[in-house]
């Protein structure tokens, strides 16, 4: 909390300092509804994705204790700690992004904004890939930082565990990185969409798939989700591209 609060203060007062290019200053705010409910419709999707996290260990959690014991919330938490390692970065990756891509949008550059997702992507999707590989090649290196050395039991669970919930963790990459690009583009409802739907989707596959495979069940249900999921978006954002291609060759 003392860094987070540091962190704050140290934003602050650059943004109150000469220093800033745009500094704020109280008779810079003129408060006008329409323009606070974009703002809100267009940020929404940011708030589910930190909900997102969240949401999905309560589920996880409460499935694992009733098709397993505590050993294997144990080793979700564990797999938990590496999918939210890459989750961040694949958001620092899309944050990243963002300025560019509606700076680009607003310029009417619209091979630009479809050349900074390709990046982007292309980092996200490689990274995550060879993230999977190493995980699915060897997890008991990843797993071993987390378990003591003597705790076969656990670090068995574990990397079957790592195996099956992270084999298709790069979609998440996918998913985060493609709603932050619909929100840059002022297409908040979109991405709100996605976002949205990455936590609903969960619901009936851990309701639906523990009852036939059990534990296995509860850590396929994320990875196939995602997979499904992953073709929506995909629909979704080949109309847009055409929609930017249509739009480049009329000017």
């Amino acid at each position: 909390l003392l860094g987070e609060l540091s962190s704050v203060m140290i934003c602050l007062s650059y943004l109150l300092s000469r220093r800033s290019h745009l500094p704020l200053s109280w008779s810079t705010f003129s408060w006008k509804i329409q323009p606070i409910i974009d703002i809100l419709k267009t940020g929404l999707s940011s708030m589910l994705m930190y909900l997102y996290i969240s949401f999905s260990i309560v589920l996880h959690n409460m499935l694992l204790l009733h098709y397993g014991q505590a050993i294997h919330v144990a080793a979700y938490s564990i797999a938990g700690y590496l999918i939210t390692f890459y989750y961040l970065m694949a958001e620092g990756t899309a944050g990243g992004m963002q300025p560019l891509s509606s700076f680009y949008y607003g310029a009417n550059l619209k091979n630009r904004v479809k050349a900074s997702y390709k990046i982007a992507c292309l980092f996200t999707l490689g990274s995550g890939i060879l993230f999977v590989l190493a995980i699915q090649w060897s997890p008991e290196f990843f797993a071993q930082f987390f378990i003591a050395q003597d705790d076969q039991t656990l670090l068995t669970t574990t990397t079957w565990a790592m195996r099956l919930f992270l084999c298709a963790m790069f979609l998440d990459g996918f998913l985060i990185l493609t709603a932050t690009w619909f929100q840059s583009l002022g297409l908040g409802n979109k991405a709100t969409f996605i976002t949205m739907s990455n936590m609903l989707i969960q619901i009936p596959f851990l309701l639906v798939l523990p009852k036939f495979w059990g534990l296995n069940g509860v850590w396929l249900a994320v990875p196939l989700s995602n997979i499904c999921l992953s073709l929506v978006v995909s629909y979704m954002l080949l109309k847009q591209w055409q929609a930017l291609d249509h739009s480049t060759q009329e000017q």
